[in-house]
């Protein structure tokens, strides 16, 4: 809930940022926010893994290589570390919705990504969700529709999943241990042979990747437009997405 007001003070003060996912909570926000870095001439980008791990290119030549690809599952359900507090009569920000948290936005947003940067805008999104007594949502699902596929979300923060997530082509099938950290990616054939591992990253990499990336787009901007401009765009299309599946349910 503070991300708008905080990050708009630090552009305005003419501050490079770099934000935890979700960057806002609404697309308006972002683009707001976005056009004021811009003409401060500071950098302003969202901190999430995804787009920051190189195992993300590896995922596409991977999906690539897969034939036609009717259908996907992403999944990211993790039992929070807050749930037992919460369930003790507390309220930890996470599952409060005045702190604009929940499932949807700490976990969600992992699934959303790769639906979104390998497949797309979906034509069509159906969500639902499964709101706490608090008001939050404690878990969900979606079904994004393509011309051509169907992608499938999940994710929770009151349950712990045990199971990969995959996408399914006619030559092939992708499956990922991790959505968020993209570890543990394995390229099967048809016939269910793995032909390929990719190498995971541990999570030090990972967050120094995002680090990294924000130190070339302030000391060599012109060098690294093209990725900060990339992450702009997910992050808009990922809003999007986001807020037509809260819309779904009021």
């Amino acid at each position: 809930s503070c991300h708008y007001e905080q990050c708009k003070f630090l552009l305005e003060n003419k501050k490079h940022v770099i934000c935890e996912k979700p960057i806002t909570v609404t697309s308006e926000e972002f683009s707001k926010l976005f056009f004021l870095a811009e003409e401060n001439n500071v950098r302003y980008f969202e901190a999430i893994m995804y787009m920051h791990t190189n195992a993300r290119y590896a995922l596409k030549e991977a999906v690539e290589s897969i034939g036609n690809i009717s259908s996907a599952h992403f999944d990211y359900s993790q039992l929070s570390s807050k749930y037992d507090v919460l369930l003790a009569g507390g309220l930890p920000n996470i599952f409060n919705p005045e702190m604009k948290t929940g499932a949807l936005n700490d976990l969600g947003i992992y699934c959303v990504y790769p639906a979104i940067d390998l497949f797309g805008e979906p034509q069509q999104i159906l969500a639902s969700q499964h709101f706490l007594f608090t008001g939050a949502d404690g878990a969900g699902s979606a079904i994004l529709k393509y011309k051509d596929k169907i992608v499938t979300i999940t994710y929770s923060k009151t349950a712990e999943s045990r199971a990969a997530s995959q996408i399914l082509g006619d030559e092939g099938t992708v499956t990922l241990e991790s959505v968020s950290q993209l570890r543990g990616i394995k390229n099967y054939d048809k016939k269910g042979n793995v032909i390929d591992e990719i190498a995971s990253e541990d999570k030090i990499s990972l967050m120094s990747n995002e680090a990294s990336h924000m130190y070339n787009f302030i000391t060599d901007f012109e060098h690294n437009k093209g990725l900060y401009y990339e992450c702009a765009a997910m992050s808009q299309k990922v809003l999007n997405c986001m807020e037509k599946m809260r819309t779904d349910n009021g």
